[in-house]
This record gives C-alpha cells, sequence and structure tokens, in this order.
C-alpha cells in the first residue's frame, strides 16, 4: 500500500489559506449573516421523503471517530506492509488537522444553530465532520492506483453530501462547511508537501550512504 500525496503544492495550500482566511474573517465579524441565512432557507425547504433518515446516516458515517478508526487501520495495514513513514506521516496529518480544528472552535466560539434535529455540543466553526471527510477523501485519492478521476468524483460528491448533512440537520451553518473545506485542503496540502520534502530528503541521505567511502 504505497502512498503517493495528491495535492502537494505549496501555491495551492496558499490559495486555499488565503480562503479559508477570508472566510474566517468573515465570520468573526458577522456570525449571523446573510449569505448563511439564504443557503439555510434553502436547505430547510427541501421535502424530499425520508431526506431527515439519510442526512442521519450520513452525518453518523462522517462521526470524525468513525473516520479516525478507519485511519487508523488504514495506517496499521502499512506499518505491517513495511511503510512506516507513511504510516506515520499519515496519524500525523490526521492529528494536525483534528487540533487546529479544535483549537479554531475555542478561539472563534461561534456559537451553534438553534433548533438542532440531532444536539450537539461545542462550538461551531469549522465543521470537524467535514474536515474529516476531506481528509478521508485525499488519503484514498492519494492510496488508489487506477480510477483517479472517478476517485475525485466520488470524493468531492461525499464531501459535499457530508457539508450539506450538517447543514440540513442544523448542527452547522453553511460558512462553518465551506471553512472546514478550505482548512482540509490547506492543512492536507502542507502536510503532503512536506511528505514530499522529508522522502526526498530520506532517499538522499540514503543514496549518499551508499555511495560516499565508508
Amino acid at each position: 500500500m504505497n502512498l503517493k500525496p495528491v495535492l502537494s503544492n505549496k501555491v495551492f495550500g496558499g490559495c486555499m489559506l488565503i480562503g479559508f482566511t477570508l472566510i474566517m474573517t468573515y465570520i468573526i465579524f458577522n456570525p449571523i449573516n446573510r449569505v448563511d441565512a439564504v443557503f439555510q432557507t434553502y436547505v430547510e425547504q427541501l421535502n424530499i421523503y425520508h431526506l431527515k433518515q439519510v442526512m442521519i446516516v450520513i452525518t453518523q458515517l462522517a462521526n470524525p471517530v468513525v473516520v479516525i478508526m478507519f485511519v487508523l487501520v488504514i495506517s496499521c495495514v502499512m506499518w505491517l506492509k513495511g511503510n512506516k513513514l507513511d504510516a506515520g506521516w499519515v496519524i500525523l496529518t490526521l492529528l494536525v488537522s483534528d487540533t487546529v480544528a479544535y483549537v479554531l472552535k475555542h478561539v472563534i466560539g461561534r456559537v451553534r444553530p438553534v433548533d438542532q434535529m440531532i444536539p450537539d455540543t461545542g462550538f461551531s466553526f469549522p465543521s470537524i465532520h467535514t474536515l474529516s471527510a476531506v481528509i478521508l477523501v485525499l488519503l484514498i485519492i492519494s492510496l488508489v492506483k487506477h480510477h483517479k478521476k472517478l476517485g475525485w468524483i466520488v470524493g468531492l460528491i461525499w464531501i459535499l453530501i457530508v457539508a450539506c448533512s450538517r447543514i440540513y440537520l442544523k448542527n452547522h451553518f453553511p460558512t462553518d462547511t465551506l471553512g472546514a473545506i478550505f482548512l482540509g485542503f490547506t492543512i492536507w496540502s502542507f502536510m503532503s508537501y512536506f511528505h514530499q520534502t522529508m522522502i526526498n530528503k530520506i532517499f538522499s541521505k540514503t543514496f549518499l550512504n551508499n555511495i560516499l567511502p565508508k
């Protein structure tokens, strides 16, 4: 199970970081805003048979605890197959993303929407469910050798569905999920660049050790 992280690009990561910063700034100065209100009103008007039950299932599947367990299983398989460096990097990436999100939640302190269909605790921005979905999707795409285009299509759809489930169930504002998507791509991009740099340094040292006189 070889890992080749996608989006290991500092420029892309920087663009995502700028996008996230703009959303975060907007939320700080406009915790209750028209963008969220308009989108929430549209979502609330959806009247599809059994939609609530479907959204509940989706949000449960995307639970950060479930994602952590799934990622740990992937890491263990990688470790057992000898890819210890990659396994450690995967765990580190998940740890960084969850830690950053947890700190931001408490620093910004945005209150969740009222009338939640499934009661949730803690602060609202950013959505860790959505952030975890982004990290998991990018990890799976990085592991897949074939049909990457299909992986991107399915993965992006899953991220959007998870985000919509959090909005529909009134656990998050739309900007919470949008910010989480930008944050997820930001963290993954910079961590992927770190992975690429780390691997290159290790292989360079190994190569030099092999050719230099003992």
